[in-house]
């Protein structure tokens, strides 16, 4: 029974599906009696999983995670990644996965492993959840129908959990009333309202307190329940209290344990002491706690070094390697290489699992411990900087990794060379973002004199031009004019692969045609795994880049299901899906598009903010083109962190945020993002083929505002991107830009013929571009409208509204019927509806909804708005209420 939380109860209760709860109090408050009391309401009726946390767990790889599954009583097997992060399966030794990777693994499972809409998790003392676990807790947490509740002292200790929180309960003391009711109820006898009063003053109000006074008369005067347990700890003996402690300091105490640990001590009768000082529960060779705050006071009874020889102890007889590991880091005082050995060894599994704060904490302590100032303290210094950037500590990172940066290179001559090229990829990245990009650059050459083998080199070599051609294309060509001819010629064909992918992206990006016929095939034969920056990565972004959208699917599908079986990272996945975004939008399938946009939000609850927004970049595209509403959440995202990125990303943020503008008819706007994009790709000598991609978009917008000078200045540019590329869609933009540029100064006739012979043409036809095809014929229409040619105009008009229809380009069908009123040239409305135009009507009319009507008639909802559009359109009417009263009036 619970006494004075009637409000809280109601509150977690009321709590919808998918929420996240915290209850925050002092020890002593009674979470863990609320937690009880809404266990016992809602499992009457739904499905609860109840954890209790202790210390010793937030010490150990995802251990949060392990007792959850546990209780959830179901087997992670199905998903190898996520049997690995909890011990249940051996680590691979493949590329080491991320606290998001487990995280995205956990998730999915979770969907599955627990369907049951309304369920509740219950997690007790959640301020001893390691931090891997709070990152994938925060990310299932996202998703699904299950209600999380979580019982802490301190909501700090959770940042992830505490931000997702849809609410926060802060329990305060008990009222008289209600802590009269529960002393009673303790003590069975009725007590004078001065008594009670005395109890609730000497108390506070806590109620373990509470409980605890009422049901001991003779107790010392206790302010706290810690000072409580603390006098019934006092009223042991040393051996006594030193069983406890080791009790106390171990994941699952058992009385086994204890016996191991001291084979000298009467372990029976020390825990029937501590039974009847009201301080455990002893049962079938397990031992309980009575609070959490009385397990923490028994291993905090003793001194340093008394506490360090038990951890000694509990290291000689635990089961589990993580558990070992932590009791040996704080069990051994002197240095130590075989124990340090043997830490190092547990960080590297925790690495492994995806763990790495844990391993970089372990790693550490190993690196403390070593005797030896040999290779063994570089390889541990070099793993714990690894593991503290794949953390996201940059800070800790740079610092682990310094000596790389500026040792000689003689000195790693006896560390292995996969580790070498795995700690400077980290110190790059960690390098960029602590120092600059220019520092990262200069760090990048200085790692290239490493000793490294061949292989690790060449994948060296790659992120190496790769991080120079994303601030400067040609600082990024001369370093692969120096270093890939070699690479070129090597016999080993995963490392000449590599380098040619290389190369062909640096000679795409200056706008020169490449043959990438038999790509993906040559990509998968030597990268299976896919890994990060690979060739089959490169390959796909190349097949974007360029449009070759059935092979681009082909190269993305390998990614995200490599044919070496393994499971792809949340950044692989990320990364070809937003290629995958990019190739159904541009190719007109926009309901794919949106689909795989729907995935990528999934994935990104579980990757950085900067990730998250980059890889769903085209949201803003699609939502700009839809006229949907979201488009102002990904708008407003993108241009928080604009200014924070590098160039490169700036100019594309920039287009897209143009583009945006444009799409909702504020070319002012507009135009200020395009000059942004503009200057900043000047600024970082972005001159290749993409920074030509918005031209068109800056022509259009100095067009609208009157900068007609602007505009003009922009089409060379253009016009010699299609000459050296050959590209249709170039010639097609180009041939618009001009267009515009002339139609401005009242000279379209010449240009106008120039862009209808493009879009007739035979390889216009072939592009698969509608959108972009529909704005060619929409500007034809503008300029045939302006020299007076009303039929070219209406038919050009029909031509871009067709398509736009299709896709359902809101946004730019309304920019459409707008200038067709403007010129006089709307389409005749002739009121005849086809049968399905007429059945959606119909249907509409009846007051169903838009994903109704796609239910009933089994369609795409996109489907249902295109065919509304022309309903609207036929009949002359402007909203849904219009609609309505014509069919109420038939």
């Amino acid at each position: 029974m619970i006494y004075g939380r009637d409000d809280e109860v109601r509150r977690i209760l009321d709590a919808s599906d998918g929420s996240v709860t915290l209850i925050v109090a002092e020890p002593g408050f009674g979470k863990s009696a609320l937690l009880r009391t809404v266990n016992e309401v809602v499992s009457a009726r739904s499905r609860t999983i109840t954890v209790s946390l202790t210390p010793v767990e937030r010490q150990l790889p995802f251990s949060g995670l392990r007792a959850l599954i546990q209780a959830a009583d179901a087997e992670p097997d199905p998903v190898p990644m996520l049997a690995r992060a909890i011990g249940w399966q051996e680590p691979d030794r493949g590329p080491n996965p991320v606290a998001a990777d487990v995280a995205y693994a956990f998730a999915t499972w979770w969907r599955a492993a627990v369907p049951d809409r309304g369920s509740m998790v219950c997690v007790d003392d959640a301020q001893w959840l390691d931090a891997a676990s709070e990152t994938c807790l925060t990310v299932a947490s996202r998703s699904g129908g299950t209600r999380w509740l979580f019982a802490t002292r301190d909501d700090s200790s959770l940042p992830g959990l505490a931000s997702r929180a849809d609410r926060t309960i802060r329990l305060g003391p008990l009222d008289v009333v209600s802590a009269g009711r529960l002393a009673m109820s303790v003590s069975g006898a009725d007590w004078s309202p001065a008594r009670l009063g005395a109890l609730h003053a000497r108390s506070g109000g806590v109620p373990s307190l509470i409980r605890a006074l009422a049901s001991d008369d003779e107790a010392r005067f206790s302010s706290t329940i810690a000072e409580w347990y603390a006098d019934r700890l006092d009223r042991l003996d040393d051996a006594q209290r030193r069983v406890l402690a080791a009790a106390a300091l171990t994941l699952d105490p058992s009385v086994e344990v204890l016996r191991a640990c001291f084979p000298d001590v009467d372990i029976e009768g020390a825990l029937a002491a501590a039974e009847r000082s009201g301080l455990i529960d002893v049962g079938l060779g397990t031992i309980g706690f009575a609070h959490p705050v009385a397990r923490e006071v028994m291993s905090a009874g003793l001194g340093g070094v008394e506490t360090a020889a038990i951890h000694a102890s509990l290291a000689a007889v635990v089961d589990r390697p993580d558990e070992r590991a932590h009791h040996l880091a704080l069990g051994t005082i002197e240095a130590d290489d075989t124990v340090a050995a043997e830490i190092a060894a547990a960080g590297i599994d925790a690495a492994r699992r995806g763990d790495h704060a844990t391993a970089c904490r372990l790693l550490v302590r190993a690196l403390e411990l070593v005797a030896d100032p040999g290779s063994d303290r570089t390889r541990y210094r070099l793993q714990a900087g690894i593991s503290a950037v794949a953390a996201g500590n940059w800070e800790r990172g740079n610092e682990l990794l310094d000596e790389l940066r500026s040792g000689e290179p003689s000195r790693f001559d006896g560390i292995a060379s996969s580790l070498l090229v795995e700690a400077a990829s980290a110190l790059i990245g960690v390098t960029e973002r602590v120092r600059g990009p220019g520092e990262s650059e200069r760090v990048a050459g200085r790692l290239l004199s490493l000793p490294l083998e061949a292989p690790d080199r060449a994948r060296l070599v790659r992120t190496a031009i790769r991080l120079r051609q994303v601030h400067s294309l040609s600082s990024g060509a001369a370093l692969a004019e120096r270093e890939l001819p070699s690479a070129l010629g090597s016999s080993d064909a995963a490392i000449a692969t590599g380098a040619r992918l290389t190369r062909q992206s640096i000679d795409y990006l200056r706008g020169e045609a490449v043959g990438l016929d038999g790509v993906v095939s040559d990509a998968a034969a030597v990268d299976p795994d896919g890994v990060p920056q690979g060739p089959l990565w490169l390959a796909a972004e190349l097949l974007t880049w360029d449009d070759r959208a059935d092979e681009a699917r082909r190269a993305c599908a390998l990614l995200m299901s490599p044919p070496s079986g393994r499971a792809p990272t949340v950044h692989t996945m990320s990364t070809a899906l937003g290629h995958l975004v990019r190739i159904e939008r541009r190719a007109g399938h926009w309901e794919r598009a949106s689909e795989h946009l729907r995935r990528l939000d999934e994935i990104a609850l579980a990757t950085s903010e900067i990730a998250a927004i980059y890889d769903s970049r085209d949201a803003v595209w699609l939502h700009a083109a839809t006229g949907t509403d979201d488009v102002a959440g990904h708008h407003a995202r993108m241009l928080a962190i604009v200014d924070h990125v590098p160039a490169t990303v700036a100019v594309e943020f920039r287009a897209l945020l143009g583009f945006a503008a444009l799409s909702h008819g504020d070319a002012a706007t507009a135009l200020e993002h395009l000059i942004a994009a503009d200057s900043a790709a000047d600024a970082a000598d972005y001159t290749d083929v993409r920074s030509v991609g918005f031209q068109p978009d800056l022509v259009e917008a100095a067009v609208l505002v009157g900068d007609v000078g602007r505009a003009q200045a922009a089409t060379p540019r253009l016009d010699a991107a299609a000459t050296r590329s050959g590209s249709p869609l170039l010639a097609m933009e180009a041939a618009r830009a001009a267009v515009l540029v002339a139609t401005a100064r009242r000279d379209a006739r010449t240009s106008a013929e120039r862009l209808r012979r493009v879009l007739v043409d035979d390889e216009t036809a072939r592009l698969g571009r509608p959108f972009e095809v529909g704005r060619a014929w929409f500007t034809l229409a503008l300029a045939d409208a302006r020299v007076g040619a009303r039929a070219r105009a209406a038919t050009a008009f029909d031509q871009a509204a067709r398509r736009w229809d299709v896709l359902g380009a809101r946004s730019w069908t309304s920019l459409l019927e707008a200038e067709r009123r403007r010129v006089g040239t709307e389409r005749a409305q002739s009121g005849e509806l086809t049968d399905t135009e007429r059945q959606v009507a119909q249907l509409v009319s009846l007051g169903r909804t838009n994903r109704e009507v796609a239910a009933a008639m089994i369609v795409s909802v996109r489907t249902v708005e295109s065919h509304l559009t022309r309903v609207y359109r036929k009949l002359g009417l402007r909203s849904r209420s219009q609609l309505v009263a014509q069919y109420r009036d038939r």
